[in-house]
């Protein structure tokens, strides 16, 4: 691929750019994460399962102050077309911008373009840039092989934290696992880290492989809990403002009533009975997310304490994760996985 100039740690080029939503500027997203990804093309399958996949973590990339935006070297009439075809055939609404790069001008800018591949089409980059305009992350698939939007989220999520605690993240970290400390600068820190890791809080195979064990993220914290822990949660949290019962037991029946109908198929299942579920799935995670923000703004305020925030969120967590085992269900009954 020719050489574009860009590389971690540079300034992400400003443009302006007609898209689904009008026309944008990489500069609007100044104070926010941006994700800008390229595809080779609409209505190509590989594309069309990505943007599906995109749109269904869209939630989540907001969540983290994350903008996701999408580009190809399509009209926008054909994006306009493109993602109303998917909202037909899905019912899902692309959420996020798609710039029409009719000329390859942004394409080129970012080096979208491999010419050894196509003069024409756009492989699969992805740019993770943070809010200072700053590019954190560039990945880059083939035309072939789609992407894995839980890496991208994963990985969007290790920056964050790493920003915000000055941890790094080992291979294969996840959210609730333990992050690491950088390694030691200079000769004193080595030998600190060697006779007191317990009081620097780190856990240390030798002195330059060290785990950190005191990590006060509210991200560590999103660890699954068993069904009969969720009880014991449940049943402890009468002394703060939190009734989570009717919750937990809403997600459980939503999926006791999906599980029914497994046995019976895929195909026999009026279609009425999809939009149903997956409308109590949004209603019941838009419960979720409101009690999220209840307990951040009730922890910081000091109203509640950091274990029964723990508690509340690792639930909450939880349950979040009931939900989406929920959607692949459906999927499995309707037959409509990406």
């Amino acid at each position: 691929m020719v050489d574009n100039g860009l590389h971690i740690g540079m300034k992400a080029p400003d443009f302006i750019a007609n898209s689904t939503i009008g026309a944008i500027k990489m500069s609007d997203y100044h104070g926010k994460w941006v994700v800008l990804f390229s595809h080779p093309g609409d209505f190509t399958p590989v594309c069309t399962t990505e943007f599906v996949a995109f749109a269904k973590e869209n939630d989540k990339f907001d969540k983290k102050n994350a903008q996701l935006i999408g580009l190809s070297i399509d009209s926008n009439p054909s994006h306009l077309a493109w993602i109303s075809a998917i909202n037909t055939i899905t019912g899902i609404t692309i959420p996020f911008p798609v710039i029409a790069d009719n000329m390859g001008e942004v394409a080129k800018m970012y080096g979208m373009i491999a010419p050894d591949i196509s003069n024409h089409e756009t492989v699969r980059n992805v740019f993770i840039i943070d809010p200072n305009q700053i590019i954190r992350a560039i990945l880059i698939y083939p035309m072939t092989n789609g992407r894995n939007i839980d890496e991208i989220l994963r990985l969007l999520t290790a920056l964050q934290l790493s920003d915000e605690t000055k941890a790094v993240t080992p291979a294969n970290w996840t959210p609730g696992q333990a992050t690491m400390a950088p390694a030691p600068q200079t000769y004193n820190q080595l030998m600190n880290r060697k006779q007191n890791p317990q009081d620097l809080g780190l856990e240390c195979k030798d002195w330059f492989w060290c785990y950190n064990t005191n990590n006060e993220m509210i991200n560590t914290l999103q660890i699954m809990v068993s069904s009969e822990e969720a009880d014991i949660i449940t049943n402890n949290l009468s002394n703060v403002n939190y009734s989570l019962n009717d919750l937990k037991s809403d997600v459980e029946d939503l999926i006791s009533r999906i599980e029914i109908i497994i046995p019976y198929g895929t195909c026999h299942e009026p279609r009425s009975h999809f939009y149903m579920f997956s409308r109590e799935i949004d209603l019941l995670e838009a419960e979720i997310d409101m009690k999220e923000n209840e307990i951040k703004t009730d922890y910081f305020a000091g109203r509640i304490t950091r274990n029964e925030f723990r508690d509340i969120d690792r639930l909450l967590n939880s349950l979040e994760n009931r939900l989406d085992h929920a959607e692949r269900l459906l999927e499995q009954i309707f037959g409509t996985d990406d």
